[in-house]
Order: structure tokens, then C-alpha cells, then sequence
């Protein structure tokens, strides 16, 4: 895809890796979360799925007795 379109993505992701690597984890989820309201599922790009994804696989293996 062209560089602009890119470019919500890479902040996005910047900005949740920032807050989960803060422990901020309720803030990382909404990021992700706002991400897939506000891109709708006919303009998500798969590295925004992915990327949800392994945040939710990640946060089950650090805190196996929460129920996400």
C-alpha cells in the first residue's frame, strides 16, 4: 500500500506498544479497540488484526487468571 496509508497504522501501533510496554494495559486495548471502530472491517488493514491479536495473546500469557 501506498506510504500515507500506512501512516494511521504506524502510530497506532506505536502508540499501543507504548502503553502496554508502560503497563497501561486498559489503554492499550481502547487504542486497539477505537483502531477497528474507527477503520471498520472492509478498510482494516491485517496488521491491525494481527497486531490486536498477539496484544490479547500476549496479555493471557502475563496474567493467565484475568478472562479477556
Amino acid at each position: 500500500p501506498p506510504r500515507s496509508t500506512l501512516f494511521p497504522y504506524t502510530t497506532l501501533f506505536r502508540s499501543a506498544r507504548f502503553e502496554e510496554k508502560h503497563n497501561y494495559i486498559q489503554s492499550a486495548r481502547r487504542i486497539y479497540e477505537r483502531a477497528v471502530e474507527f477503520f471498520g472491517e472492509e478498510n482494516m488493514e491485517e496488521t491491525l488484526i494481527i497486531a490486536f491479536a498477539k496484544f490479547e495473546e500476549n496479555q493471557r500469557e502475563v496474567r493467565p487468571h484475568i478472562t479477556i
